[in-house]
């Protein structure tokens, strides 16, 4: 399927994953997702990037789609949204990218992330290949 302007066709992979056993769980459509836990348990921390969340979804042991490869669009913390900005000419010379626990993803130079910037969207978002 084609998405965005990007020209062509993407594959993507979504699998399904589960929240957490037990715990605070508010994972929102569109969410960067971690690995938590073996069994594909996913959840919002700090960290690598696994996939993006496809639904909303606040409670336990739930089972949910995953989007684990292919054209994200990502909602970005504020403060880095700048420094993308300035990279924008040149996407190679990007750090890699993490999840929050928020949900948002941010640049990370020391803790090894995921995705490729493809391009910063006018809604604020960035679309991400992961």
């Amino acid at each position: 399927m084609t998405i965005g302007d990007i020209g062509g066709p993407v594959t993507e992979l979504v699998i399904t994953c589960m929240t957490k056993p037990a715990g605070d769980v508010d994972i929102k459509k569109g969410d960067a997702l971690c690995l938590l836990q073996l069994g594909y348990i996913v959840g919002k921390a700090y960290g690598a990037i696994f996939g993006q969340s496809l639904v909303d979804c606040d409670k336990n042991n739930a089972g949910i789609p995953v989007r684990v490869r292919g054209v994200c669009e990502f909602k970005m913390l504020m403060c880095d949204t700048t420094r993308m900005i300035i990279y924008n000419n040149k996407p190679e010379q990007l750090p890699s990218f993490i999840a929050t626990k928020t949900g948002y993803i941010k640049f990370s130079k020391f803790v090894v992330g995921n995705g490729k910037m493809l391009k910063l969207c006018a809604s604020g978002l960035i679309e991400v290949l992961i």
